[in-house]
């Protein structure tokens, strides 16, 4: 439940037409302010004022990424969940935000099916995995982080690659899971099925066998491999060890988190 007060004030802030259309963003994915801005056709300077008033209300979190602020819609699971009614409320809501929000909750429902041993220690988000899903690790783990510094170790990885289109960047993120986490640790891998659609000569390789090498090349094993489909979107979604050693791909000398 949302205290009066706090609803209230989230109410007003999103009862603006900028402000809106702010949230319908957010509701995709992470932006910086200079994207919003081109996006919208407003100045910098507005769009910061408006992001001032969403995140004073409540309904949107920041975090540092490098030289820039990344906004996204609020961790607060319940304020999240107003934010979501109001923008599935606007007749010109993209129906791409609305398939978003179906697909992420039927990610964070098998990301809850896939562990049945509660807490998963420190957990380490790579990629834009949607708000149900960051809400679902955040319950399941001891600690969330968006970012790992130089030999910092987690125990559990959640790497999303959908907004990948290249196998090489999928890999490079796959290195860098390797190296935060230790033996025992564990993977969950989110990925676009057509990403791992394509053929060599005249031979078809089909997805599921394409994610099952890509992920022995990087030194995991798939302990679990879930098909999802929500509003025409399929998605693989693979649960994985870390394996003795890569087959293919060497470690990496630092980290970084996309």
């Amino acid at each position: 439940m949302i205290p009066a007060v706090q609803l209230t004030r989230a109410l007003r802030a999103a009862a603006d037409p900028v402000r809106l259309q702010i949230l319908q963003s957010l509701a995709e994915r992470e932006w910086h302010v200079g994207e919003l801005a081109t996006m919208l056709h407003k100045s910098e300077p507005r769009i910061s004022q408006q992001l001032k008033v969403l995140a004073e209300a409540g309904l949107v979190s920041r975090r540092r990424a490098g030289q820039h602020v990344a906004y996204r819609l609020t961790d607060d699971e319940a304020l999240a969940a107003l934010a979501n009614w109001i923008i599935a409320q606007l007749e010109d809501a993209p129906q791409s935000i609305v398939s978003e929000a179906r697909l992420g909750r039927a990610l964070a429902i098998a990301l809850e099916a896939s562990t049945t041993a509660g807490k998963i220690g420190r957990a380490l988000l790579l990629g834009q995995a949607p708000k149900d899903v960051v809400q679902a690790l955040g319950r399941m783990a001891d600690s969330t982080s968006r970012s790992a510094a130089r030999q910092e170790r987690f125990d559990f990885v959640c790497l999303d690659v959908r907004h990948l289109h290249s196998l090489e960047g999928v890999r490079k993120l796959l290195v860098t899971a390797r190296v935060v986490l230790p033996a025992e640790g564990s993977l969950w891998f989110i990925a676009r099925y057509e990403l791992f659609e394509r053929t060599s000569g005249n031979v078809v390789h089909h997805p599921i066998g394409a994610l099952r090498h890509l992920l022995a090349e990087a030194g995991f094993g798939i302990d679990r491999l879930k098909p999802i489909e929500a509003d025409g979107e399929h998605i693989l979604v693979a649960s994985a060890h870390r394996t003795a050693a890569p087959t293919s791909i060497a470690t990496a000398d630092t980290v970084s988190a996309a």
